[in-house]
């Protein structure tokens, strides 16, 4: 209901904005999808950068549409 629903998300590496119904990939690891902010990125390359820094043992890309809510 508020606007900050309604806001497109933003790559977290190239702040590309991801818009309503744009495909995104978002970490696998819990801790990188808890809190206010939920890291997303636009591409594979994106996510490829954040895994290198983010020292995860176990970390794959999630596949998601901006805009869809999980079942």
């Amino acid at each position: 209901m508020s606007n900050a629903s309604q806001r497109p998300l933003c790559c977290l590496i190239c702040r590309k904005e991801i818009h309503t119904g744009d495909s995104y990939l978002r970490c696998s690891v819990v801790a990188c999808n808890s809190g206010r902010e939920k890291l997303v990125f636009c591409s594979e390359r994106c996510f490829d950068r954040h895994r290198a820094t983010a020292r995860h043992r176990k970390a794959a890309p999630v596949a998601c549409v901006a805009g869809e809510t999980a079942a």
